[in-house]
């Protein structure tokens, strides 16, 4: 039996030139789908991480609008990043007494509140301030931020309504999630009352 005589043609294969293109063209492909995938996982990233400083900023301002609201006093300090209410909402407290609420934004970022009766005097053994409870962090605190938009600053009228303005760093993002609210309270202070004792920070 006898083999047909094989023929030599296109169909013997390729050359080695036509690999090399087409494992070139194979390697561009790979190179921009792998560029968009990282892209796409980098933006997504910071997407959650500015939804996660967002919420962060969110529930902090649930928690000061909620004692602030129950408030009948406000009192903002002349730096502006920090602030304080005499409220009955404290959790600490009795029902229907007061307690005084402190929130103060740290050079570091650090968003805190704190509470302690409202019968308190500096220098008593009792009923002082309790610690220092980290509500944020990440807070934008740089002179820019703050000079141009403290974050608690007096509405109107003062002593009734706090203007909270905090902007929230979220890790590699270059912009800051802000959020921003203006708060009153309800209530009306007792006839002869005095703001709260200021404790040392």
């Amino acid at each position: 039996m006898t083999r047909p005589a094989e023929t030599r043609g296109r169909d013997a294969g390729q050359t080695l030139t036509e690999l090399v293109v087409a494992m070139a063209i194979v390697g561009i492909v790979l190179a921009v789908a792998l560029r968009i995938v990282v892209t796409v996982t980098q933006q997504t990233a910071q997407t959650q991480q500015r939804l996660a400083a967002t919420e962060t900023a969110r529930a902090a301002l649930a928690d000061i609008d909620r004692q602030v609201r129950s408030a009948d006093l406000i009192t903002v300090d002349g730096s502006r990043t920090r602030f304080r209410v005499r409220t009955t909402a404290d959790t600490r407290s009795t029902p229907g007494t007061r307690r005084c609420v402190e929130w103060d934004l740290t050079p570091a970022g650090v968003l805190r509140s704190r509470s302690w009766d409202e019968t308190w005097t500096v220098g008593a053994a009792s009923g002082g301030p309790n610690a220092w409870r980290q509500l944020a962090t990440g807070v934008d605190v740089s002179a820019a931020t703050v000079g141009a938009r403290p974050p608690f600053s007096d509405g109107s009228p003062a002593g009734a309504v706090v203007v909270v303005d905090l902007s929230v760093l979220s890790g590699g993002d270059a912009d800051p999630a802000r959020v921003t609210t203006t708060l009153a309270r309800r209530n009306q202070p007792p006839a002869g009352s005095t703001p709260c004792a200021i404790p040392a920070p």
